[in-house]
């Protein structure tokens, strides 16, 4: 199942990414779980709260990407992918550039795959 499935979800996940370009809250509101959770370095988010920052506070996105995807089983219905991630731009006029590993779980729900859970972790340059 995982092979079939893989680059649909790898596809899903680079969706969401993009829409953060894009100011995109759409991609959010029919690809996210409406139970989905997000932890970020700025806290833990609920479905309305994903929507607020794309819609009100999010600042600018120049690009945003991943890479190094693993798509793993972990249930019939359920699958984690694992990546890189870096996303690069502006708010309160000052610059970012914030690399993370992430992990996103979906599960399939009316024949939708739908983001249930999805964690970013900043990726240290050195330990």
């Amino acid at each position: 199942m995982v092979a079939t499935v893989s680059r649909e979800l790898i596809e899903l996940e680079r969706g969401f990414w993009q829409a953060l370009v894009d100011r995109d809250p759409d991609y959010f509101r029919h690809s996210m779980a409406d139970d989905g959770v997000v932890i970020m370095p700025m806290g833990v988010m609920d479905k309305a709260a994903c929507l607020r920052m794309i819609e009100e506070s999010l600042g600018q996105v120049n690009a945003a990407g991943i890479e190094d995807e693993d798509v793993r089983e972990l249930s019939e219905d359920t699958l984690r992918i694992t990546y890189r991630g870096r996303m690069q731009g502006e708010t309160q006029g000052q610059s970012f550039d914030m690399p993370v590993y992430g992990s996103t779980v979906y599960a399939q729900r009316h024949g939708q795959w739908l983001a249930v859970f999805h964690r970013e972790t900043p990726i240290q340059q050195s330990w």
